[in-house]
């Protein structure tokens, strides 16, 4: 899929941007590489109108603090929060002092949901399931061992590294 311009801001020089991804309820993502980080593969989460809300506020204030303490090879690490821009709509009224967030995370694969929606279906053996379903298990008991639950585990919050076979549980929102 094409770039959106949404995407060539300043605050993204640390980061070469190169492929859209999607857009949810929460803001739009998209594939890119650390140049700082001898060009790792890196997602970058686009949040509009971050503050607009309590609501949405609490949310991804909670995203963030959660992941941030987390550390485990099958949940997702947050890599970089980018200084948001200022917000300079005069029908603000400067309520809200930025508008937009980036949020850069370890690039996890694809999600499940895409995985396993693609023809031809990739064949799974039942030691893969297996490895997988161990990832994921794994990840679980960690995250209520540290006294999280997830709250939204499904095949699209679960990323898998289709060369590896690493899982990662995304989605922290309603965490």
């Amino acid at each position: 899929r094409p770039l959106p311009s949404l995407y060539f801001c300043n605050n993204l020089r640390r980061y070469r941007v190169a492929q859209y991804v999607g857009g949810g309820s929460y803001g739009h993502v998209c594939r890119g590489f650390d140049r700082d980080n001898a060009d790792a593969p890196v997602v970058i989460k686009r949040i509009a109108d971050v503050f607009q809300t309590l609501e949405d506020a609490l949310r991804i204030l909670r995203e963030v603090a959660i992941l941030r303490r987390l550390d485990h090879p099958n949940i997702v690490k947050v890599v970089d929060i980018l200084e948001p821009e200022p917000n300079t709509d005069p029908r603000s009224c400067n309520m809200y002092p930025f508008r937009v967030l980036y949020v850069v995370f370890q690039d996890g694969g694809v999600d499940l949901k895409f995985w396993l929606e693609q023809r031809p279906r990739p064949q799974l053996s039942a030691d893969t399931v297996r490895r997988l379903m161990k990832q994921m298990v794994g990840a679980v008991g960690y995250l209520h061992r540290c006294r999280v639950v997830h709250r939204d585990i499904k095949p699209a919050n679960i990323l898998i590294d289709p060369v590896t076979l690493t899982l990662r549980v995304a989605d922290f929102g309603l965490s």
